[in-house]
């Protein structure tokens, strides 16, 4: 996972392959800014940018369910299409 390649030794000389997509998504009454340390790490152990996506959810304390239907999915859904057009 993600959090074991973050913890893992001093990460000198060692670069992960890149991992599948990850979709960033905040906690309540935060936003995708709380993501940019883990998002530079996930880059510096070799995820290419098209394999990483932060969202702001819209109320940032709105309920689950339409974020999902409404945000995260459409985020997912370009989050995907990016990874794809990396990798062809």
């Amino acid at each position: 996972t993600a959090a074991a390649l973050l913890s893992c030794g001093s990460g000198r000389g060692m670069r992960a392959a890149p991992g599948p997509p990850v979709l960033l998504v905040h906690g309540s009454g935060l936003d995708s800014t709380s993501w940019e340390a883990f998002s530079r790490r996930l880059r510096s152990l070799g995820w290419p940018q098209e394999y990483l996506a932060a969202v702001d959810l819209s109320p940032n304390d709105g309920s689950n369910e339409p974020a999902a239907r409404e945000q995260l999915q459409p985020a997912a859904m370009r989050l995907l299409e990016d990874a794809a057009a990396r990798a062809r």
